[in-house]
């Protein structure tokens, strides 16, 4: 088979594909993946971290509770035990960006000696939280909260980067990431071969819609994205097994809506939020397409209670359309060994 083609799933015959699938992905990064905020917004920020490390263990019983299958994407730089280890992984190559304040190891004065004195870098403790629940797949956010399209850093500065976040996923977890969720949803097609012989099935793609597909974060971008995430002016954004691309042996498992946190300043719109949520769900249910939900544990830190109850809500709905039509939760991982 070309391994260009795009697949057509519904013969492979290993899993049941004639059926809806609710995917969820989250990025947990906890203080890697804001390094580059100036110091007030980071300060700021810093309150948002410590309340997603208190709601990550509700997430988890949630997810128990309605047999959720998620995947959770890791920067491996968290997975270290204290600072002496985190440096013994460090790749031979670090990422050259011309703006080395994205650099992750241009902060290292940030980080402290371990999990009990820095809880913004260190989370091993809740990585092992997350693989005793059953249906969770670990996978990769990179290494260093890795961006593939900056300028200045290469090919070379990817795979070592995967490398280094394979090798301390593998000590620390005693497992392979084989899913790969891009920092800041930065896709380069042109490292999909890279990722491959780095041994990832999958990773997740952007939306088609042009605010998702476009380079700039520029007003009018965000506007519409935060417009599509309250009444979903894109659609259900949702696309069959059959239609997900595999190129150089990667699967694009894209990415259908971001779970926008609890706004008190939009806290009348949170109705169309979860509603917008559902249609796609419900789209995905009815007509055995795929829709996938993601967010960050951050996002999740402030208003926790409102957060979670957001979540039991979509999950109460996962539950009725799975007694209806069906309706599987898989997480990326299991979605590439369907294709």
């Amino acid at each position: 088979m070309n391994k260009n083609a795009i697949i057509d799933a519904g013969t492979q015959g290993r899993r049941d594909a004639g059926t809806g699938i609710f995917c969820i992905s989250l990025d947990f990064e906890l203080q890697y993946g804001i390094e580059d905020f100036n110091q007030e917004n980071l300060n700021s920020y810093k309150k948002n971290i410590l309340g997603g490390r208190d709601t990550l263990p509700k997430i988890l019983d949630l997810f128990k509770n309605y047999n959720i299958h998620a995947t959770w994407g890791l920067v491996g730089m968290m997975l270290a035990e204290n600072k002496d280890e985190l440096k013994k992984y460090f790749p031979n190559n670090k990422p050259g960006y011309a703006n080395q304040n994205l650099s992750s190891y241009a902060h290292l004065d940030r980080v402290g000696s371990d999990e009990s004195e820095d809880p913004y870098h260190y989370g091993l403790s809740l990585a092992n939280k997350i693989i005793k629940v059953p249906g969770q797949e670990i996978g990769s956010h990179t290494f260093s909260h890795y961006y593939c399209n900056e300028q200045g850093q290469t090919k070379q500065d990817f795979q070592d980067d995967l490398n280094s976040a394979d090798k301390i996923t593998r000590d620390k977890l005693n497992l392979k990431p084989v899913s790969l969720i891009l920092p800041r949803n930065q896709v380069n097609n042109n490292y999909l071969n890279i990722m491959q012989a780095a041994g990832y099935k999958s990773f997740r793609g952007l939306p088609d819609a042009f605010c998702y597909t476009s380079p700039k974060n520029n007003y009018l971008v965000r506007a519409f994205r935060l417009l599509d995430a309250y009444f979903g002016i894109f659609g259900a954004k949702t696309y069959s097994l059959n239609k997900i691309i595999v190129k150089d042996g990667v699967a694009n498992i894209k990415a259908s809506n971001f779970l926008r946190p609890y706004s008190n300043k939009l806290k009348f719109l949170e109705k169309f939020k979860l509603a917008s949520i559902k249609r796609g769900m419900l789209n995905a249910a009815k007509h055995n397409k795929i829709f996938h939900l993601w967010w960050h544990p951050h996002n999740f830190g402030l208003n926790q209670d409102a957060n979670l109850n957001n979540l039991e809500i979509i999950l109460e709905y996962y539950k009725f359309l799975n007694s209806k039509y069906n309706f599987k939760s898989l997480s990326m991982g299991e979605i590439a060994e369907l294709i």
